[in-house]
């Protein structure tokens, strides 16, 4: 399910775990899983609730529109990666590349 869609502005770098310098030569190292990232999206100072860099779904009030509406289906405004991207999407948040990001932008649609 996609909850956001913002641009990539930083990405940091993959790094090796912090060793202790008086480990034995040949002694096994390894990278990190998981390196910094940070994204355009960023709450809209004049517009409390709103945000700027993006597109954040409105989940929550989707929600508590339901709570007051039982007929009201949410499942109609979940947006799925497509299936051709679901390796893209692996993990809890991804780079994408452009034609998915493009593709998952029109699997957000009203």
């Amino acid at each position: 399910m996609i909850v956001a869609v913002g641009v990539l502005s930083h990405k940091g770098k993959v790094e090796q775990y912090d060793y202790d310098t008086k480990a034995p030569k040949g002694h096994l190292r390894a990278m990190m899983w998981e390196r910094p990232i940070q994204h355009s999206i960023r709450p809209d100072k004049t517009n409390p609730g709103h945000f700027i860099g993006g597109i954040v779904l409105p989940y929550h009030a989707i929600l508590e529109r339901a709570a007051e509406d039982a007929s009201l289906d949410t499942s109609q405004f979940l947006a799925c990666a497509p299936d051709e991207a679901r390796a893209q999407f692996s993990y809890a948040s991804e780079q994408v590349s452009h034609g998915v990001a493009i593709t998952s932008l029109l699997a957000c649609k009203p």
